[in-house]
């Protein structure tokens, strides 16, 4: 190892060590530079002579000293540092010579003062004082040289952590968008990035960019001129977004196109009473949130025993009760008073056994017939355990359709169930299958007859689910989730009905049905149904718009008192969101006149029909650095006012991954752009970023997956024979 020394004399004929080892490389006690940059400390910036007079000549080198010699016992241990005591005439001789080499041109009789040069002296005497104790750690004598240097780090540290949190400090009031991590920056246009030049050639106006129309105050990396032709060879037509928005232009202060008045840097109601109030930061107030009845309930034997049942494992709650509130397993019949006086409650096992007896005495002839082999009358229970099976195979896995192996008892048929082989024997229960029905055939409504119901054969479960879950509630929620659940199955439905056919874009399922569903955002509470096939009688070309308009006609029930309450459950017309399946001009105005909110996004080929389409976002675009700066941007608003009812009609156009619009009926008060902040990872691999976010994004966001958790639920229970 080699240590460089530095040394100061008097003269170029007299080397005297002047050495001085600080536990700074500078001024005000800060660390030698070396180790703020992360590196050992040069013996030279421990020492601290004049570093203008640190000649060429004044530095030895002393070679064949090891830290082994250095941290050896204090009386063999070797020094790389050697001081020479000088007294104060000599210390002052010394500083003057060092002074007049540092300072060639200045007059001799710039002379300190006696009392300034006695000063000098103290501070210097000092100074040595404090000096040769960080020599004696230095080389051994309290400290090993590792400790010495280690005494460095937590000042390192501290000003590493210091320059680190100025600069986010600094970049966090540089960009200031609301709800974005500290620190983050949006995406942005490259350093290196500058602007074409202008295509005078191509009749592009030769003017700077500031004079240009842009009321979104877009930047010149965003807002880019755009040419016609084909690959853009042709004059130029405007300045675009990358989805092929223009602005509208300002006529008597506003910007207004198609019946709309456009707003380019956001936008709030003067009085915001759409969805009680509803803002950023509370989109989903208290008083729009749903409640069961819990009088209802108590009646019907709800307990808290029930809830968490003290002798069950892990307080589990009482399963079957839970199950028979939304499927009842008793008669109700509220003129004989068999179980519970005034249930609200629609039966369901009771009428499934006997159809099912029906169905084997009418239409097999097996009940008391005497063909083939004698069939026992079903029972609600043994219905009811019928299903129970179903779901204990699921809960096992699932066997894709090979429910027979439950039964089998064979060595080495792991599929074997005996839970569900002491419940039934396999030819009761394939007799059962044969004969089960949720419809009572010889009196429901056969093709031709008014309001027929092609999926007669199993709307029962629908019917019940949706008007018990209603019948104990005491309040629904204002905001409602509108979309098609898939069912796979695999035969053929009856022609000409539309019920049965192909399924597209479902995993899974290449063949089945759909019904579309209408829940609570916020729970699986289903409010009413339709399912999808032809016959529906026609009053909206699309069948989406259509839906809505159906399911709305079937809710009306629920918004007037009945037998059983004194009111309706809704407390005010709800908000609904659906799938840009079911938007069009159509379903907006009828929403406009029958008074309910709705948000849905909405297709490209179904946006307002009276709007120019050259003002929109509706162009696809790949994801580019370009439009990934797009996405910070205030969303272009537009809003129309409904005659006469007086709705607004709120369209949100915005970039995003591509295009996307979101239409809405009496939902937002307010629309800007904020930042959602995300974070991943955790300890010193945590990152935190932001994804571009408005009050109309959020909304759908938030209420639009009610019906696909509800699809992966189901999913989950691995419910499926054949």
């Amino acid at each position: 190892m080699s240590i460089y020394l530095a040394m100061a004399g008097s003269n170029s004929n007299t080397n005297t060590n002047t050495s001085r080892l600080t536990r700074s490389g500078g001024r005000n006690g800060s660390a030698p530079s070396s180790v703020v940059r992360g590196n050992s400390p040069a013996v030279s910036e421990l020492t601290t002579p004049s570093t203008a007079s640190r000649l060429a000549n004044d530095v030895t080198r002393v070679d064949n000293v090891t830290l082994f010699d250095i941290g050896g016992p204090d009386d063999d241990a070797i020094s790389p540092v050697r001081r020479i005591r000088f007294t104060a005439d000599e210390e002052e001789e010394l500083w003057e010579n060092a002074n007049r080499r540092e300072n060639p041109v200045a007059d001799d009789s710039d002379k300190e003062e006696e009392e300034d040069v006695g000063v000098a002296a103290n501070e210097a005497a000092i100074d040595r004082g404090e000096h040769d104790d960080e020599v004696n750690r230095a080389i051994g004598i309290e400290d090993s040289w590792a400790d010495f240097i280690a005494s460095y780090q937590g000042e390192v540290d501290m000003e590493r952590e210091a320059h680190r949190l100025a600069a986010l400090n600094a970049q966090s009031l540089a960009v200031a968008i609301p709800g974005a991590p500290v620190g983050w920056i949006p995406p942005g246009a490259p350093d290196d990035w500058t602007p074409d030049a202008v295509k005078v050639q191509k009749k592009e106006p030769n003017v700077a960019f500031e004079t240009i129309d842009n009321p979104g105050g877009w930047s010149q990396f965003v807002y880019r001129p755009k040419f016609g032709g084909k690959g853009g060879h042709g004059d130029y037509v405007d300045h675009q977004l990358p989805t092929g928005a223009t602005p509208v232009p300002e006529a008597n202060g506003r910007r207004t196109a198609g019946g709309f008045e456009f707003f380019y840097k956001g936008w709030q109601k003067e009085v915001p009473n759409l969805r009680s109030g509803a803002t950023r930061d509370n989109m989903w107030p208290d008083n729009r949130k749903g409640s069961l009845d819990v009088n209802i309930l108590k009646h019907l034997g709800m307990t808290k025993d029930r809830m968490f049942d003290p002798e069950g494992d892990n307080n589990e709650p009482d399963a079957l009760f839970f199950h028979q509130l939304i499927l009842p397993i008793h008669s109700i019949d509220n003129n004989k008073v068999l179980t519970v006086e005034r249930d609200p409650r629609k039966p369901f096992y009771s009428n499934v056994a006997r159809w099912s007896n029906l169905y084997a005495c009418e239409e097999l002839g097996i009940l008391g017939g005497g063909y083939g082999h004698e069939f026992k009358a079903t029972s609600p229970i043994e219905c009811l355990q019928w299903d129970g099976t179903v779901v204990m195979d699921g809960a096992l896995g699932g066997s894709r359709g090979s429910f027979l192996r439950r039964f089998d008892t064979r060595k080495g048929n792991i599929m074997y169930c005996p839970l569900i082989a002491s419940t039934f024997t396999k030819t009761r229960w394939l007799e059962m299958k044969r004969c089960y029905k949720l419809c009572n055939n010889l009196t429901a409504k056969k093709k031709g007859q008014p309001d027929y119901e092609p999926a007669y054969k199993f709307d029962y479960i629908w019917e019940v689910i949706a008007h018990n879950a209603n019948a104990f509630s005491l309040f629904a929620e204002c905001d409602l989730c509108y979309d098609e659940t898939s069912y796979a199955f695999n035969v053929w439905g009856e022609k000409g009905t539309g019920l049965i056919g192909l399924v597209m874009g479902k995993p899974g399922i290449t063949r089945g049905g759909k019904t579309c569903l209408l829940s609570d955002v916020h729970r699986i509470r289903p409010r009413g149904y339709i399912h999808r096939h032809k016959l529906h009688q026609k009053t909206f070309n699309c069948a989406g718009p259509h839906e809505v308009l159906l399911v709305w006609q079937r809710m009306q029930p629920l918004f007037h008192a009945d037998s059983f309450r004194p009111r309706g459950i809704f407390r005010e017309k709800p908000h609904i969101t659906c799938g840009n399946f079911f938007s069009g001009d159509d379903v907006i105005k009828y929403a406009c006149t029958e008074g309910f909110g709705l948000t849905m996004t909405c297709r490209r080929d179904r946006l307002p029909s009276t709007m120019p389409r050259k003002h929109l976002c509706k162009s696809k675009t790949a994801v580019t650095k370009r439009s990934r700066a797009a996405r910070w941007m205030h969303p272009i608003f537009c809003l129309r006012q409904h005659q006469p009812t007086g709705a607004l009609i709120q369209l949100t156009t915005f970039q995003s991954t591509s295009s996307c619009n979101l239409i809405h009926v009496n939902a937002v008060n307010a629309n800007t752009m904020y930042a959602a902040s995300k974070e991943r990872g955790k300890g010193a691999h945590k990152r935190h970023w932001a994804i571009e976010m408005n009050e109309s994004r959020r909304l759908y966001l938030d209420s639009y997956g009610r019906i696909d958790s509800t699809d992966h639920l189901i999913k989950n229970c691995n419910m499926y024979y054949r």
